[in-house]
């Protein structure tokens, strides 16, 4: 797994900081501009900018992701290591 830093910012709906980001999927792959990011702390979905900051999603991005298996797996894995409970 690689991990990659850049500038501290922060998550977009919970404000924890953090500086960086791990490819789970795809070995060695580094972040991109339009690439998605999950918050480990909350679990919001984000969106790499240029200079990878980060947005909010759209909301045709935001259904688009939230159809994705991967990244309802993520969700899954990151809900159970927090012990998130399903409302």
């Amino acid at each position: 797994m690689v991990t990659t830093h850049y500038p501290k910012q922060h998550c977009l709906y919970c404000n924890v900081a953090f500086d960086a980001a791990s490819e789970v999927w795809e070995e060695g792959k580094r972040p991109k501009p339009d690439d998605a990011t999950i918050c480990i702390a909350c679990g919001g979905l984000m969106i790499f900018t240029e200079g990878l900051g980060v947005r909010k999603p759209t909301e045709e991005e935001r259904k688009q992701l939230e159809r994705d298996v991967k990244v309802q797996h993520a969700q899954m894995a990151l809900a159970h290591t927090k012990g998130w409970k399903r409302q």
